[in-house]
Parts: C-alpha cells; sequence; structure tokens
C-alpha cells in the first residue's frame, strides 16, 4: 500500500515539475511582449492638471494627464516626461489639440507611446 501511495505521489511530482515553466519566460515575464495588449490612436484636448499637497505635508506636488476626445470621452494618459525633451517638454501639449499613440492599460487609462499636435 505503502508502494502505491508513494508511486503516485512521485508521479504526481514529476508530471508539475515537467509542466512547469521557468520564471522569466511566461508570457508576461521581463523581456517578453504581451501579445494581448491592445494599442489605441486617440485624438482630443490635452490637458495637464496641477496640484499642490498641503503645506508643510512634505508631498511633492502632482501633475495629472489627460486627453478628452470630441465625443467627450476622456483618457487618463500614463509616460514618461524625459521623451519629451524641451524646449516645453510635454507641458508645451496643454490646452492643444493632438494625437496619442499607446496601449490601453485600463479603463480610460493609457500608457502613451507617441504624442504629436494635430
Amino acid at each position: 500500500m505503502i508502494t502505491v501511495i508513494t508511486a503516485v505521489l512521485v508521479a504526481l511530482i514529476w508530471s508539475g515539475a515537467c509542466s512547469a515553466m521557468p520564471l522569466g519566460n511566461s508570457p508576461t515575464g521581463p523581456g517578453v511582449a504581451d501579445v494581448s495588449q491592445t494599442r489605441e490612436t486617440v485624438r482630443g484636448r490635452f490637458v495637464i492638471t496641477f496640484g499642490d499637497p498641503p503645506p508643510d505635508s512634505g508631498r511633492p506636488s502632482q501633475r495629472r494627464y489627460s486627453l478628452t476626445e470630441q465625443n467627450g470621452r476622456r483618457w487618463t494618459l500614463v509616460f514618461d516626461e524625459s521623451v519629451y525633451p524641451p524646449p516645453g517638454g510635454v507641458e508645451s501639449y496643454n490646452g492643444k489639440d493632438v494625437e496619442v499613440h499607446g496601449i490601453i492599460t485600463g479603463t480610460d487609462r493609457l500608457l502613451v507611446e507617441s504624442l504629436r499636435a494635430l
């Protein structure tokens, strides 16, 4: 009886070990593109909203980036400002109509890959 249980346990462990995928090689691991990512191109008015924390809070000021399409749909934009070097950086687009290409990362949230004025 013990031999049968041992054989079953060894078989289960062996089948699990053989089907396990090494870390980093999964479809969502580093260095592997997620083919389920949806890219989107949107056009609309780009707005930066500035927010200051309470005085003496020690917290930094915040900036939020959004784009509102003509139909009223508002997107929250996320990107690395260092991609948009001076003069003006990303602030040079504030209040202007733009076209944004990016990856949808959530409901009405877009990771910006490119931004250009229209």
